[in-house]
């Protein structure tokens, strides 16, 4: 199974219908299209930052636990890390993940990731 790119058109539609309707060419990308600001790298309050998702199978499960064999050393700050083993991805089962705008733009135009509107 191909990774699969969740396009959701309604929560990109709810801002933009009215905009849209007055505009022949519009070139707002990573604004419009995942509610980030650009010039001062946060969210755009009243936009949803979740119209892309990537899902994929798992396809391998390795053992590989988070703690590092041998001694533990303190942090540049004087701390000794814990470490703690979140619960094991399950064999064929799916991972999503949220996009920024270099993702998006590298799912959108790859062959190997199937598109799916919601």
């Amino acid at each position: 199974m191909f990774p699969r790119l969740l396009i959701d058109p309604g929560k990109v539609r709810e801002k933009t219908v009215e905009l849209v309707r007055r505009a022949r060419n519009l070139g707002i990308g990573e604004a419009i299209l995942l509610g980030h600001n650009t010039s001062r790298m946060q969210p755009i309050p009243g936009l949803r930052r979740v119209a892309f998702v990537l899902e994929a199978e798992i396809v391998e499960v390795r053992t590989k636990p988070s703690k590092p064999i041998g001694l533990i050393g303190a942090d540049a700050f004087g701390k000794v890390p814990v470490f703690e083993d979140p619960e094991r991805p399950v064999l064929g089962g799916i991972v999503r993940f949220t996009l920024d705008y270099g993702a998006t733009l590298a799912l959108t135009t790859s062959d190997y990731v199937g598109k799916v509107y919601a």
